[in-house]
């Protein structure tokens, strides 16, 4: 298999031993933040042309250390491995918790190491085309960002990639984005043009969306459409699964060690895509 000099170096540890990605030892810590998400409505149900995949709710609680017991080891993502940026660890016994109703990234500095999660809503399961849907919001984490993004199950580049949303915790909005397949030429790729920005940042609570189809790319916050992508080959047609990467940011610049704060997920939905199905 490929090494890549990815964007994404996670997926660097994956290629080169599988043991890199995985399980890490459970440690019991403490940290709680935020109140309880809204009491939004939002839906389950199937639009037509979708079937639904999985949801998770958060409704089990889970302290930090537990996440994988209560949620199932594939879950937890990436573990002890170097993020994009090489300045932060995949540590999700020390980042991941639940507690009222929703899950908690808790990114912060110990010891010197930046802490920071991707867990993977279906383990390392893929599927080609699908409508995924997340309910967010986040505090201002100086030096940190997320990369919410489909990923390749194949770990090679050059199938693509679709980041929605992505963007710095710095209190401005998220965007979407996606890799052109093929692209992928002495470690760089190319991107399609659209790049859409959410009208407002993620201080509370909202909605983005992906749907992913055959030769089109549609971006939502908070159900209003926002942008598609712009080229009918910038979109993949291979297996891919979702990942909740929260990571430090590539600026280039230190990460503070005294900037910690949380993330939280209210909830995340998946559909397969089945055209001519109606709305259930």
């Amino acid at each position: 298999m490929e090494i890549l000099p990815l964007k994404r170096s996670a997926v660097v540890a994956l290629v080169l031993g599988t043991t890199a990605v995985g399980l890490g030892a459970l440690l019991v810590m403490s940290a709680r933040s935020g109140a309880a998400p809204a009491d939004v409505p939002h839906s389950f149900d199937s639009p037509a042309g979708w079937t639904a995949l999985y949801t998770e709710d958060f409704d089990r609680d889970a302290e930090l250390g537990d996440f994988a017991a209560v949620y199932g080891e594939a879950w937890n993502g990436y573990t002890g491995i170097a993020d994009t940026s090489g300045e932060g660890m995949y540590t999700p016994d020390k980042v991941l918790s639940v507690h009222d109703s929703a899950l908690d990234f808790y990114l912060h500095t110990e010891d010197g190491v930046h802490l920071v999660a991707a867990p993977l809503p279906n383990g390392f399961n893929g599927t080609a085309y699908g409508r995924y849907s997340i309910r967010l919001k986040t505090e201002v984490i100086t030096g940190y960002k997320i990369a919410f993004l489909m990923w390749p199950t194949s770990d090679l580049w050059n199938d693509g990639e679709i980041d929605y949303p992505e963007g710095n915790l710095d209190g401005t909005p998220f965007y979407g984005a996606s890799v052109i397949p093929g692209s992928h030429v002495d470690g760089a790729v190319s991107w399609d043009p659209s790049k859409p920005y959410a009208p407002t940042n993620a201080e509370t609570w909202h909605t983005a969306t992906l749907e992913w189809t055959p030769g089109l790319l549609r971006y939502f916050w908070d159900d209003e459409l926002i942008g598609e992508s712009a080229l009918p080959g910038s979109v993949p047609t291979l297996p891919m699964r979702w990942t909740l990467q929260a990571e430090t940011n590539l600026s280039g610049e230190p990460v503070p060690n005294g900037s910690a704060g949380h993330l939280m997920v209210d909830w995340v939905k998946a559909w397969t895509y089945t055209p001519g199905t109606p709305a259930q």
